[in-house]
């Protein structure tokens, strides 16, 4: 949905984003109002603990949604002219980083890589 606002933007044309979000946050919200819904009916079961992961994950989103507040602060008082594109990326970063983190769970990445690696190092010994 946004690849045609970076694309325009990379190309130095000035496009409203006003379109881009006004089908943006209504997305978000159903998706959040969906996420309570499931977890409601115990669909989504929730963790015994909160691991670091989640919560690097959360934080990682966080920093992505509160990006917008100092761009929002600079481009109104100080600069009307202020670019997007760096706090769109950071957005991006931030909420795609945080949505990977919960989907990825690192300590089976991290042993399953461990183990294949000592199990090709034991193949080549033998």
């Amino acid at each position: 949905m946004w690849v045609p606002f970076i694309v325009a933007s990379l190309s130095g044309k000035h496009i409203s984003i006003l379109p881009y979000l006004a089908i943006h946050l209504p997305c978000i919200l159903v998706g959040t109002w969906l996420k309570r819904q499931y977890k409601e009916v115990g669909a989504l079961e929730p963790a015994a603990g909160v691991s670091l992961q989640i919560r690097i994950s959360n934080l990682l989103i966080g920093i992505g949604i509160v990006t917008w507040v100092p761009y929002l602060l600079i481009k109104n008082l100080l600069n009307p002219e202020l670019a997007i594109l760096p706090f769109l990326i950071v957005h991006l970063g931030g909420i795609i980083g945080g949505i990977l983190m919960r989907l990825i769970p690192i300590k089976k990445v991290l042993i399953s890589s461990r183990f294949s690696s000592i199990d090709e190092m034991s193949r080549k010994r033998l």
